[in-house]
Formats: structure tokens, sequence, C-alpha cells
């Protein structure tokens, strides 16, 4: 499988939306860009599963955070039948880098739209 430019700004477009819904607090819309049995993971701890767990941690940190999250530098290649996106990532609170770090998504297409299947996030110190 080819990675196309049309599905890789499909992707950036998802992580872009998927960032501004945190920004927002929407966390409705930040749910949605993740499969229905999607994960996240901190690295270190225990993976959240599927969206109702991901709904539970989000409304849980108490967004919006008044932070604005920022991804770049991305690198795709294909895995598992879908596409790992791989990008640094910044958090920034006024005009000050809060935390950095990387981001792994693996995402895949799901009733004609990707969405994510794992994402593991790795701070800049770890």
């Amino acid at each position: 499988m080819s990675i196309s430019t049309e599905d890789r700004l499909h992707l950036m477009q998802l992580l872009a939306v998927q960032s501004q819904a945190l920004d927002r607090g929407d966390v409705a819309t930040w749910v949605d860009t993740f499969a229905a049995d999607g994960a996240l993971q901190d690295m270190g701890d225990t993976p959240v599963l599927g969206h109702r767990a991901l709904t539970i941690l989000a409304q849980s940190r108490g967004l919006p955070s008044l932070t604005r999250h920022w991804s770049g530098s991305f690198i795709f290649s294909e895995v598992d039948g879908g596409i790992r996106i791989a990008a640094e990532t910044a958090v920034l609170k006024g005009n000050k880098v809060q935390e950095t770090g990387q981001c792994i998504n693996d995402a895949r297409l799901v009733d004609g739209a990707w969405k994510i299947i794992r994402q593991q996030r790795r701070r800049g110190n770890e």
C-alpha cells in the first residue's frame, strides 16, 4: 500500500481536529477522532481503551485547559493495514512552552474515515 498525498492530508487534518478539540474542551469531537475501540497511552501508563473510557478521561482533566496543542514534523509509514504517523508535539500555555514530546498514532479507515486506533504519547524527558 502506498500512502497517498490525499491520505496524508486527511491524517494531518485528523490530528489538527484532535488538538483543537482539546483546546476548546470539545470532548465529543476529540473522542470521535478515535476508532470505537481506539486506545490512548501516555508512556508508562495503562492504555485507556474505547470511547467511553476516553470520554471519562477527557472529562476528568477539566477541559478546556487554557493550553494549545501543536504537532508537526510528521513521518508517515505503513503498519498492519493502516498508517503510522509519528509527530513532534508541544503544549503551549500563554506564550510559553509547557511540554514537548512525541506522539505515535496508528490509524486506519473506519467506514470511509480515518480514525486513531492507538495513540502513544511520550513527553520530551521520557
